[in-house]
């Protein structure tokens, strides 16, 4: 395997050598869509408890799923149509959710205000297909980095209690993508690119800091909790997720991941050099 690397690695090398240096610069921006997995089920399985037990509900949690993205590559040409680019991006996913309904004939008021941001960060490997005197098909595939920051707020207001929590967890996640674009040469040097990709990656745990606040009767408390987990679990049939130092006891508890996988949109510019 190893002999197989350092060839690969030769014949890259002797490419480049061989090849006059071009480089390119593409910045795009669009919408990116991700999966979510057990945080999205949780949400959703809440506001469905949430209905089930408690109508009439006014308003509903959002599910962390759809961003602006902005990203930036540099690609260098090692031959006329294979190109290695390597690159970074962000797009950032926030809610500010309120929801109300009556318990025990007293209105509880909830609040969920989470903040997902991410860095991926990518290499690939580009082939062009030339399709024509002003277009190029571009065809890439690579792996990728992805830095995350969740930050998250919620409070919780009812006739007994006032209850906050804050939590604040970084992570990163590996995984690849690909995708397919347009080059539409406007000038030698400018063109305008259209691509599709399908990102893959998985935050596998969601670890941080979990600080609670509250007021309960004529009892009140402060507690921060370094070694905190999101947990997913079930509530009956419903699945639910929760910030928390200790396993839930409930049916199928786990710790909860968010799936990063998804589409992305993205148009821009690239500018040859």
């Amino acid at each position: 395997m190893k002999k197989l690397i350092s060839i690969g690695v030769l014949f890259l090398v002797a490419g480049v050598l061989a090849y006059p240096a071009q480089f390119s610069l593409k910045l795009t921006g669009g919408i990116n869509w991700m999966s979510g997995s057990d945080y999205n089920a949780g949400i959703k399985g809440l506001n469905d408890y949430l209905k089930a037990t408690y109508p009439p509900v006014a308003g509903a949690f959002q599910t962390l799923d759809t961003a602006t993205k902005f990203q930036g590559e540099a690609i260098f040409q090692i031959a006329p149509n294979i190109g290695l680019g390597i690159g970074g991006g962000y797009y950032q996913i926030k809610k500010n959710d309120t929801v109300t309904y009556v318990a025990a004939g007293y209105t509880d008021t909830v609040n969920y205000s989470p903040d997902f941001s991410v860095i991926p960060l990518f290499l690939n490997l580009h082939i062009l297909i030339p399709a024509g005197s002003m277009l190029n098909i571009d065809l890439y595939a690579g792996p990728a980095l992805y830095l995350t920051n969740l930050k998250w707020t919620d409070s919780d207001k009812w006739v007994l209690w006032n209850l906050s929590h804050t939590f604040s967890s970084t992570g990163t996640a590996f995984g690849f993508q690909a995708g397919a674009g347009l080059d539409i040469h406007l000038a030698p040097i400018i063109a305008i690119v259209l691509d599709a990709s399908y990102h893959f990656g998985k935050l596998n745990e969601v670890k941080g800091t979990w600080t609670q606040k509250g007021t309960f009767i004529i009892w009140s408390y402060d507690d921060s909790f370094p070694n905190s987990y999101l947990w997913y679990y079930m509530n009956g049939t419903y699945p639910q997720i929760e910030l928390n130092p200790n396993q839930p006891s409930s049916s199928g508890s786990r710790k909860a991941a968010i799936d990063l996988s998804g589409i992305a949109l993205t148009a821009g510019i690239k500018i040859s050099l």
